[in-house]
Formats: C-alpha cells, sequence, structure tokens
C-alpha cells in the first residue's frame, strides 16, 4: 500500500471516529429536513451549476494538454533539426577520416542545409500559428543563429574548388560552432516550455 493511501486510510478512519465522538456527545443534533417541493428556477440553478462543475475543469484539462502536445510537437521539431545537423557533422567526420573531400560532399553539406531550412521554415509557421507573438522572437533568434552558422560554414574556404581536404582545424572550428549552435537549440526547447 502506497504512503498515500495510507495516509488517505488514516483520515479517512479519524473522520469517522470524530463523527461518532460528536453524535454522542451532541444526540440532539437538529435533523436536516428536505422541502418536497421542487422549484423550477432551483431545479434550473442545480443542473447549470452541475455542467459547470463538471464542464470547466474538463475544459481547462484539455486547454492545458493541447497547449503540453504543441510544445513537445514543436521540441521534436527542434530535434529533428539536431539530427540534420548532426548529419552534416558526420558528413566532415567522414571527410577527415578519408584525408578529402569531394564535391558529392559539398552538395551533401548544401542539401543538409536545405534541409534545415525547410525545418527552420515549418518551425516558424507552427510557431505563428500556435504562439504568434512569443514565437517570433524565438524563430527570429533561431534564424539569427542559423545563418551565423550556416555563414560559418559555408561563407569561408569549404565552398572553394581548392578546398580538398578537411584538416584538424576546420573540424574543430566546425565542431565549436556547431556545439554552439546545438546549445542554442536545446536552450529554445527549454523556453519552449516555458511558454
Amino acid at each position: 500500500m502506497s504512503p498515500d493511501n495510507v495516509l488517505y486510510s488514516i483520515f479517512t478512519l479519524f473522520g469517522f471516529v470524530l463523527a461518532i465522538v460528536f453524535l454522542k456527545i451532541f444526540p440532539n443534533v437538529p435533523y436536516v429536513e428536505l422541502d418536497t417541493e421542487v422549484n423550477i428556477i432551483s431545479l434550473l440553478s442545480l443542473i447549470i451549476t452541475t455542467i459547470f462543475a463538471v464542464g470547466i475543469p474538463f475544459l481547462i484539462k484539455k486547454l492545458i494538454d493541447d497547449n503540453r502536445n504543441i510544445k513537445s510537437f514543436l521540441a521534436d521539431e527542434i530535434v529533428n533539426l539536431i539530427q540534420l545537423l548532426n548529419g552534416i557533422k558526420v558528413t566532415f567526420t567522414e571527410c577527415y577520416t578519408k584525408d578529402r573531400i569531394t564535391p558529392a560532399d559539398k552538395d551533401c553539406i548544401n542539401y543538409a542545409f536545405d534541409n534545415i531550412e525547410l525545418q527552420i521554415t515549418s518551425i516558424e509557421e507552427q510557431m505563428k500559428i500556435s504562439f504568434k507573438k512569443k514565437g517570433a522572437a524565438i524563430v527570429n533568434d533561431l534564424k539569427d543563429k542559423y545563418f551565423s552558422y550556416n555563414s560559418h560554414v559555408t561563407g569561408g574556404s569549404l565552398m572553394n574548388s581548392k578546398f580538398i581536404k578537411v584538416d584538424d582545424v576546420f573540424r574543430r572550428e566546425h565542431d565549436l560552432a556547431l556545439n554552439k549552435f546545438v546549445t542554442d537549440l536545446k536552450n529554445m526547447v527549454h523556453k519552449i516550455h516555458k511558454f
């Protein structure tokens, strides 16, 4: 038996004993009498009160659950974005291991950036629907950090035709930039959950 159930049982038993003691001490407590005539207004009041008492908690629970599900969905979208970013890291790791980077590898990286931009656009559209003003600030921050990362990776020597090898310096700089961007994305997940 869980501690909560034990505590509940103890309070119930204590209340029952207290009620018996009270009735033994005060045996002439007036009885409650019910009025047998039914008033239409009283009946309608009872029905409306019952509807509100049952309906409002269900409505509030549904709103809270919907909001929680939307936040979880947006967090999953950001996790998908992180997975796409890890694909770029894998490509650089493979190029570092092969000791060369080919035009096909560069195309693969560009294709990954295209997919990331589509994912960011999708997140932006979903934020507009769910969290108009609060979401706009997060999306703008997301775009700024993405363009900073993108320009760091593609704005340098990587897309030059003479760049044929991923060296230690390039790989280290890329990993630092990627880790900073991924950390920023994880912080955005926390911001979304705080809405």
